[in-house]
């Protein structure tokens, strides 16, 4: 078995998120695709959100209304960390970085870099972390 596919089944394959189409049916992600998928979810889901595992998630939204201060800030890290920590097991030396100056418009920058464990390769993930949930 070459080193591609032994990635491939370490990693996993799934649905992206957000779920999108292609002909023919729905798409799929694999590798370190799968994992930025993975980490969206994790952060992106409020705990208590799916009432077969209430416990899946993040507590991020909780300190929505607690911005602009630093200590929230913070917390929010460390919230994010801790989420990505219990539910994503195929990633290490993680960084969270939050940037705030797009606050008066409603949205936070999160900046993650990792390193997925299969590989040893360095990856990261950026979004953007809207205050309103209409965006």
């Amino acid at each position: 078995m070459d080193h591609s596919s032994q990635e491939a089944r370490f990693l996993g394959q799934g649905f992206p998120f957000p779920l999108r189409a292609e002909e023919g049916g729905l798409c799929l992600c694999s590798g370190a695709e799968k994992i930025r998928a993975s980490l969206y979810t994790i952060l992106m889901t409020r705990q208590g959100e799916r009432p077969l595992r209430p416990d899946f998630g993040s507590r991020i939204w909780d300190y929505v209304f607690d911005l602009p201060d630093s200590s929230a800030e913070h917390l929010i890290c460390a919230e994010a960390e801790q989420a990505i920590l219990r539910w994503e097991h195929r990633i290490s030396d993680l960084d969270i970085r939050l940037d705030v100056s797009g606050l008066a418009d409603g949205k936070l920058v999160f900046s993650l870099s990792y390193r997925i464990l299969s590989t040893n390769r360095p990856d990261n993930l950026v979004f953007p972390f809207y205050l309103s949930e209409s965006r």
